[in-house]
């Protein structure tokens, strides 16, 4: 147990903006912990950041976990590594979102700026074609975690990544996530979802460790739990974890 902020820390206020684990001069005894927790890969793309990129003078942080520089990581990919990942994407997404036909990299031939663009069924010849500023909030969402899926063997964190997806797509999340692992040629890195979403979890195609997060009682500090041997039996019986585990999840109100 480390004790801060101490003398050294009130001597030097800038100190306080790190922990013990990210000062390499104190990690020491701590480096297996810090390494772990540095090469985890946490992603919760907010498509406002990517939408507008070009209008927010925002400073990218070095992991880029909302996606700011989502289109500059594309367009600093190798082209045939690009390009493969591209078309592995647009086959993924022929199959969930209705009247698609092509997705495609492109570079403003003004700006020079990377986009990515679609072409919708339509009409109108060249009237379908979307960039990405005119894509829904959950198409931004899947195509980040798909990128991300075939980009890095890290373990990755994906916070609800159910968000602005229609129910239809909701429910192949768990089957999209391995499916799309195993298309790297080297698939590796643990998976963590974190989500409260009903159609998810009563996903059959789940087949994995799973950890509740039960909020306290008047102000108590969120629990970290383990499901029990009961629960986990139930599951196996063949009720889903939405079944068994989301009502342990939620907080009682008690009405005064």
């Amino acid at each position: 147990m480390v004790g801060r902020p101490d003398h050294d820390d009130q001597t030097d206020p800038e100190r306080k903006i790190q922990t013990y684990l990210e000062q390499i001069n104190m990690n020491r005894d701590y480096s297996e912990v810090s390494t772990f927790f540095s090469d985890v890969l946490y992603l919760h793309l907010v498509p406002q950041l990517l939408k507008f990129s070009d209008q927010l003078s925002l400073r990218h942080l070095e992991s880029d976990p909302f996606g700011h520089g989502f289109l500059e990581k594309i367009s600093r990919t190798q082209k045939r590594t690009r390009d493969f990942r591209l078309s592995t994407i647009e086959n993924i997404l022929l199959k969930v979102i209705p009247n698609l036909e092509q997705l495609q990299f492109k570079k403003d031939d003004t700006t020079g700026r990377p986009h990515l663009e679609m072409l919708y069924n339509h009409w109108r010849p060249n009237a379908g074609w979307q960039r990405e500023d005119q894509f829904s909030d959950g198409t931004l969402r899947l195509l980040a975690m798909l990128w991300t899926l075939l980009s890095s063997n890290r373990m990755i964190l994906l916070e609800e990544p159910e968000l602005s997806l229609h129910k239809a797509i909701v429910e192949q999340i768990p089957k999209l996530l391995y499916t799309t692992r195993q298309r790297r040629r080297k698939s590796g890195g643990q998976i963590l979802v974190s989500t409260h979403s009903e159609v998810m979890l009563s996903s059959k195609s789940i087949d994995g460790n799973f950890l509740m997060l039960q909020p306290g009682q008047s102000g108590e500090a969120t629990k970290i739990v383990s499901p029990s041997d009961a629960d986990m039996e139930a599951m196996w019986s063949g009720l889903s974890a939405a079944d068994i585990l989301l009502p342990q999840t939620g907080v009682t109100v008690q009405r005064i």
